[in-house]
């Protein structure tokens, strides 16, 4: 059945009135994402600027689509008088020789209804619009001669007539915005102002493994400990430490240094005994690295023993990063696509077969080779395999792992990524190995005091071993067989990306 020209007029309005809420929706967000939601200068011209853009490409698209009299709405913000305050929307005619005109429409500063704005906008301007002193052409899509190439009548049944409508429909379905830039910047401000009201997102305990307290120990603690003062926590006076950079605005006057919150690995604060279930993870002790890491192996090849010995799980790590692998994110960007000058890029692997452990600490059986881990990031909880499933979390919780004895390089990148992580986010008590921890920048040292201030249980590796040798009833055993495949198990997880 063809169209009559009301019925055109309304499915015309209608589609420029969705589209154009729908065009806002996504230039308000798009113009959020780029930081101009607070910046009315800003956003009015990037308006301009992607108005520019659009009729460019509608007209560009007229011209090579050879339909005769198609008018196509496309977004034109015009800020006149450079206060923001008119709009103007332009439509693109095509006529059958490919030429295109734009009719201007009247400002719509009159206008202030969001609800109905689009529609009266449209039906003002339709009547007083003009082109070369012509009035509008009616219907919409029609031109004269008002005859398509088969020589019917616009609003009769033609077939060819009915693709040139389809054809303007999901042209109009694509068209742009006609509402004011007030309108613009008034949905910016509700957006901002309805999240505030909403009080933002709240976050929930309720599946997070980062918040369960994994010791069972709580309720005990505040039974016996209440609301004491923290005894791992001392005030000191603020020296300049923190510096002050407006009068106006003093930075504090004290400072509190803390120390860690497990001096005892064996017991609570109010003395309760704590049976752990351990797992030694050797971070990026590799060959590499070797005249960096070489110093502190005695002390890691200790703790190796032990753990072997006793049958407790042992993880090995080892970044894998090459120039050629593929992959390019963040960190390459920090550090370069080639290093600086003469120097070698941190972020990459150099040296054929880099990426092994050192031979005092590397894995000595199939077992144990299962269970190394062929690292792309800092965060070694954020490494995927090759089906997108995470890796070390599944594993430890396999085996009922609590604690994380953690050491190896560099302590200013993967250890204190690691480190944060484990603790925070997935709840595990990190004891990180002092004397067992290496670096190759001036930071290193810095960090163990930062992350034992912060998330971890500072300790030596004589003290690890001693106190593993003098607590036997406190060591757990591993839950599942010490196999790497064991993070494909149907463990229930929480927080992963598998």
């Amino acid at each position: 059945m063809p169209l009559s020209e009301r019925r055109f007029h309304e499915l015309y309005r209608q589609s420029l009135k969705q589209e154009t809420t729908a065009w806002l929706r996504n230039k308000v967000a798009e113009a959020k994402a780029g930081g101009l939601s607070g910046n009315k200068d800003a956003l009015i011209k990037k308006l301009i600027e992607w108005s520019a853009d659009s009729l460019e490409s509608r007209t560009e698209a007229l011209r090579s689509s050879n339909l005769d009299g198609v008018v196509w709405p496309a977004p034109a913000f015009h800020d006149e008088d450079g206060d923001g305050k008119m709009l103007y929307g332009s439509i693109a005619y095509s006529s059958g020789v490919g030429e295109t005109s734009y009719f201007t429409f009247d400002s719509v500063d009159e206008f202030s209804d969001e609800e109905s704005e689009g529609e009266e906008f449209y039906s003002e301007s339709l009547a007083r619009t003009s082109c070369v002193g012509e009035p509008l052409p009616t219907p919409l899509h029609t031109a004269s001669p008002r005859t398509c190439s088969a020589g019917h009548a616009r609003d009769s049944t033609c077939s060819r007539c009915d693709t040139h409508m389809r054809l303007f429909l999901a042209a109009a379905a694509g068209a742009a915005a006609t509402l004011a830039v007030q309108m613009v910047l008034k949905i910016v401000k509700r957006k901002q102002l309805a999240a505030a009201a909403a009080g933002g997102i709240v976050a929930s305990g309720a599946s997070d493994p980062g918040l369960k307290d994994v010791l069972g120990h709580t309720a005990s603690e505040l039974a016996k400990v209440g609301q004491s003062e923290m005894a791992n926590l001392v005030d000191v006076q603020n020296t300049g430490i923190v510096p002050t950079y407006y009068a106006d605005h003093p930075a504090t006057k004290m400072l509190v240094s803390i120390s860690t919150g497990w001096p005892d690995l064996s017991k609570t604060a109010s003395g309760v005994p704590t049976p752990r279930n351990f797992v030694l993870i050797v971070e990026d002790m590799q060959v590499e690295y070797t005249q960096y890491v070489d110093y502190v192996l005695p002390n890691a090849e200790k703790l190796v023993t032990l753990f072997r010995e006793l049958g407790l799980p042992i993880v090995w790590t080892n970044w894998s990063r090459t120039a050629d692998d593929g992959c390019y994110g963040a960190l390459d960007r920090f550090y370069g696509p080639r290093g600086v000058g003469e120097k070698v890029n941190p972020c990459y692997l150099h040296m054929e077969g880099g990426n092994t452990t050192v031979p005092s600490l590397a894995p000595v059986n199939d077992d144990e080779r299962s269970r190394m881990i062929k690292s792309m990031h800092l965060d070694k909880f954020s490494d995927l395999d090759a089906n997108g499933r995470e890796i070390l979390y599944p594993m430890l919780k396999a085996w009922g792992v609590d604690t994380i004895v953690l050491m190896g390089a560099w302590t200013d990148d993967c250890i204190a990524a690691t480190t944060f992580r484990a603790a925070d986010a997935l709840g595990f008590d990190v004891v990180l190995v002092t004397d067992a921890l290496a670096t190759a920048t001036i930071h290193g040292h810095k960090m163990v005091e930062c992350l034992s201030a912060a998330v971890c249980t500072p300790k030596k590796a004589d003290e690890v071993v001693a106190h593993i040798k003098a607590h036997p009833g406190l060591v757990k055993r591993p839950e599942a067989p010490l196999v790497g495949s064991v993070y494909l198990s149907d463990v229930p997880l929480v927080a992963t990306r598998c």
